[in-house]
């Protein structure tokens, strides 16, 4: 083998585990667990973790269909819990009813309209916390949703 082969095979090894390295980083940094494509119809929600953002939305959107409220919950930061359980709890006390429950009642009603998601956009806002643009279709339309990493996994902060 000519010095030139050997140079050109240490090159390429070279460049190869740069790639390498840099998409181990990424995946580390952002979660490899998202499902590759941006567009779910209702029947494809289903429960994918919480270890990267767009799995997250997914599952939350899984269990709001399914009227899972306890898992719902445990899909939102206690910031947001604690932000719901305010705003609903007039309609709570009014009820009798726990924010597990309501949400179990509600949410399949509200999510049950939608015929998809579409995934617009997503941006990294740091280390811990990410902002998704999504659409639902044939309901609840456009939303930002931001996210926040707590103890390895994504969980929903806030929603407009």
């Amino acid at each position: 083998m000519t010095k030139l082969m050997t140079m050109q095979r240490l090159g390429l090894m070279g460049a190869l585990i740069l790639v390498v390295a840099a998409a181990t980083i990424f995946v580390v940094r952002h979660g490899s667990g998202a499902p590759a494509r941006n567009t779910f119809s209702k029947t494809e929600w289903k429960f994918h973790g919480y270890q990267d953002p767009k799995s997250t939305v997914l599952s939350v959107s899984a269990v709001a269909l399914e009227g899972d409220g306890q898992a719902v919950i445990k899909s939102i930061t206690p910031e947001l819990r604690k932000r719901l359980e305010f705003d609903l709890g007039p309609t709570m006390r009014e009820q009798g009813r726990t924010l597990a429950q309501l949400l179990a009642s509600y949410a399949p009603r509200i999510f049950g309209q939608n015929t998809g998601i579409r995934f617009v956009e997503q941006k990294f806002l740091g280390d811990d916390r990410a902002l998704i643009k999504v659409h639902f279709d044939g309901g609840l339309g456009d939303h930002s949703l931001v996210l926040k990493k707590m103890n390895q996994e994504w969980k929903l902060d806030d929603f407009q």
